[in-house]
């Protein structure tokens, strides 16, 4: 880019970079780099105390070498160094999206990122991010904090917040929280990453919910305390379930990071954090009505300016050095004298990802072979739970929909794709992550209005909130008259049967929804291959002879409804 500015563009005079990733391979540019033919100056860590001064000198007297953190060549192509100086300044301003078309967005309630802090007052052994992003651990009052969510709220429309800390403490995470239940800021919603700490304990989570918070991202990491201790996490493991369940009973889903083949780490580690990992997932679903609890993880990679890299004989590994054409790679491939090698913990990973065996508490859509469009996690959280709370509302559970109308309008958030090739249109809900196909014959299209072949159609895409229903005249099939027999059930589709040695779990792809139950269960259900009244399954039941508890029939069902395993035909 750099070169072709140079080339094409003759009014430009200077180029001068700057930034996380530039400061980062600054070590590695010496004055012979040919990247000095198309850059002219680098300004490392944190520009806004030093870009002015630049400037300043860049106008008139052009004597930079008073200009803390810039690297440049002078008149005789010497590499000039300047003192590194630390930041001190923290932007307490609020963000600025001025320009900003909102409405190009593929969701409806946006996620503005906002910070409290600038670097990190942690140094894991794995992490570039303190040695790139410069200046001391300083950060903004939470009254600021507070205020700056609010203009951006007045100014915007939005009231939906990402935190993007280095480092999101505990403490500062409460003080928000209080600041925004006192200013009665009860739309205002956030997320953030922090680290595991005695801190978070179930009062204190509470407060975070009751302040917004809906999410919270940790660095796991680990399951291994001896692996932990070697990263220099400075964190107990006794802390880590119980600030995760802490979290979930105050109705706050987790996103768990963490990694596999740190130098040392054993196969037998690796595998117990990816257990631990989908079972505070598959809890988090189950145990605790939050089924938006996610992982993500990959392996190790070594980086220039990492603890493991200045270190390599604490951690029992020989760095290679890069080819000739690969100077400025800042990832280094290393030899592993213990533990895990790279290859095998790629393997693992790989294997993880995609095992239908090994994995018995997860359920992750790169499993199996539909492709999910891809969702936004944030808006998921708060729309769903919003419309679960408008549902929970009323006084009996809403299972399917009917209409008196055959007209009905396709929510703003639908996106329609139509396969010429197959003859079937997908509909994707944006705000759900849901997706549905039908033969394109079934559904008649035009205007944002649509109209159906099939009444099953329609009460799937409004139970489904495909359909915009406020001008329209609807009733609700509840339970009670599910077990009357005024409705028929069949199976949903997109389902995986996965066996254990006891249970058979039955997985709806499309929906991201579990049951467990055992071989005789799943038989039981797949009467509902074809639509049936629950009456007429009960007399099937009764007519082969089975002596089954009508309670335990009645669960089944409820449990298969409840998990959109079983759909209502109406």
């Amino acid at each position: 880019m750099c070169k072709a500015i140079k080339e094409l563009c003759p009014s430009v005079k200077h180029i001068q970079l700057g930034g996380n990733f530039i400061t980062r391979i600054s070590s590695l540019i010496g004055n012979l780099h040919p990247f000095w033919n198309y850059i002219d100056f680098m300004l490392l860590y944190d520009g806004e105390e030093n870009l002015s001064s630049f400037l300043q000198q860049l106008e008139n007297n052009k004597d930079y070498s008073n200009i803390p953190n810039l690297y440049y060549l002078d008149d005789h192509r010497n590499l000039k160094r300047n003192e590194i100086v630390e930041s001190k300044t923290i932007n307490s301003l609020p963000p600025d999206f001025d320009g900003f078309d909102f409405s190009k967005y593929f969701t409806d309630n946006l996620w503005i990122p906002i910070y409290t802090s600038r670097a990190c007052v942690n140094k894991c052994t794995f992490c570039t991010i303190p040695n790139a992003s410069g200046g001391k651990f300083r950060h903004m009052p939470a009254k600021k904090v507070v205020e700056n969510m609010e203009v951006v709220k007045e100014k915007y429309g939005i009231s939906h917040f990402s935190f993007v800390d280095e480092t999101f403490l505990v403490p500062k995470m409460k003080q928000i929280a209080k600041l925004l239940i006192d200013n009665e800021q009860k739309d205002i919603s956030w997320y953030c990453e922090t680290r595991f700490s005695k801190l978070l304990t179930a009062d204190t989570t509470q407060i975070l919910r009751k302040g917004g918070c809906s999410n919270i991202q940790f660095g796991l990491e680990s399951y291994n305390q001896r692996v932990l201790d070697l990263m220099d996490k400075n964190i107990d493991i006794a802390w880590i379930e119980p600030n995760i369940i802490n979290c979930f009973e105050a109705g706050i889903s987790v996103h768990l990071f963490f990694m596999t083949g740190f130098p040392t780490e054993t196969l037998e580690e690796a595998k117990n954090t990816y257990h631990f990992a989908n079972e505070m997932i598959l809890k988090s679903k189950k145990d605790y009505g939050l089924p938006y609890s996610t992982k993500g993880f990959g392996t190790f990679g070594l980086e220039v300016g990492a603890g493991v890299y200045e270190k390599p004989e604490v951690f029992n590994i020989e760095i290679l050095e890069p080819a000739d054409d690969e100077d400025l790679r800042l990832s280094r491939d290393y030899n592993i004298h213990e533990g895990l090698t790279s290859d095998e913990a790629k393997q693992l990973v790989s294997t993880m990802r995609s095992s239908k065996i090994s994995l018995q508490t997860s359920f992750d859509a790169q499993q199996f072979d539909i492709e999910f469009p891809k969702s936004i996690l944030p808006s998921e959280i708060d729309l769903i739970n919003e419309r679960e709370k408008r549902a929970a509302e009323r006084s009996y559970k809403v299972y399917g929909f009917c209409f008196e109308n055959e007209s009905l309008k396709i929510n703003r958030y639908v996106s329609l794709i139509i396969d010429e090739e197959t003859q079937m249109t997908l509909l994707y809900n944006v705000k759900h992550g849901i997706f549905l196909s039908y033969p394109t014959s079934d559904l008649q299209i035009g205007n944002a209005k649509i109209t159906f072949a099939l009444d099953n159609i329609k009460s799937d895409l409004a139970y489904y909130d495909f359909l915009e229903l406020e001008n329209s005249q609807e009733k609700y099939s509840t339970m009670d008259e599910i077990f009357e027999g005024k409705y028929k059930l069949c199976l949903n589709d997109y389902f995986f049967e996965h066996y254990n040695s006891t249970d058979l779990l039955i997985y709806n792809k499309m929906f991201k929804e579990v049951i467990q139950t055992n071989v005789l269960g799943h038989e039981l259900l797949k009467y509902f291959m074809i639509s049936h009244k629950i009456q007429e399954w009960f007399t099937e039941i009764t007519r082969s002879g089975l002596n089954l508890p009508v309670e335990k029939l009645e669960k089944l069902i409820v449990d298969a409804l409840e998990s959109k395993v079983l759909k209502v035909r109406i």
